[in-house]
């Protein structure tokens, strides 16, 4: 374990836990969806505001999370769904680049995939940023430390992870929403649809993860020409 050194685990932090805690929400979706749409207006910033804490924490994936929008508000989640991106890549950064960011170049340092990422990701341009979030498969808490410790400025950042999320973000909600009908149906208000309603839900996502990634596959090969 210890010769995984500590942007080895960091990447299998990034990579796993997302997916734990991801299914437990899940499981839980349908409690949740009822807590939501029972806050009304403030469901809205209450989402940006947990999803980002959760995104930033790398307790789910970034494509989860905007399917939930969508499952939660319809297509009205989007806007929650790109706050909650913009709370966690702004948070990841600062946090990063005043008090981590030696201590994360020295990881780097010691592993030779994160260098070659690191390398790559030296010329963080508008274009660069963009195509590194383009990806639904690249951790987003850790693709928010890489860019953190390189020479990127925030506003370029905070554009190019904007833009780069929407499409994948899109098709997540879109995908989300479509399962409004049928979480309601099954769960006749009383905001437990039952097995059946879970694994509905979670086809949907596997749904929307192959949607974004045609999506995503479309546009990363028009950008790259």
């Amino acid at each position: 374990m210890l010769r995984t050194g500590a942007f080895g685990l960091l990447l299998v932090y990034a990579t796993a836990m997302p997916l734990l805690a991801g299914g437990l929400v899940l499981w839980a979706l349908p409690v949740v969806d009822a807590q939501l749409r029972a806050a009304g207006l403030l469901g809205l910033p209450l989402f940006a505001a947990l999803g980002g804490g959760a995104l930033a924490a790398a307790l789910l994936p970034a494509t989860l999370l905007a399917a939930l929008a969508g499952a939660a508000f319809g297509l009205w989640g989007l806007a929650p769904a790109v706050a909650a991106y913009a709370v966690a890549s702004v948070l990841v950064f600062e946090v990063v680049r005043r008090w981590l960011r030696v201590p994360v170049q020295r990881a780097i340092a010691r592993s030779p995939r994160a260098r070659a990422t690191q390398e790559d990701l030296a010329r963080a341009t508008f274009r660069v940023v963009t195509l590194s979030r383009l990806s639904p498969v690249l951790p987003f808490a850790l693709v928010n430390v890489l860019l953190a410790v390189s020479p990127v400025s925030r506003p370029v950042y905070l554009a190019g992870t904007l833009v780069g999320m929407l499409p994948r973000t899109a098709a997540a909600v879109v995908a989300g929403a479509a399962t409004r009908s049928a979480f309601a149906a099954m769960g006749e208000g009383t905001g437990d649809a039952g097995p059946l309603g879970r694994a509905a839900l979670v086809l949907a996502v596997a749904a929307t993860v192959g949607l974004a990634w045609y999506v995503v596959r479309a546009i990363r090969r028009a950008m790259a020409r």
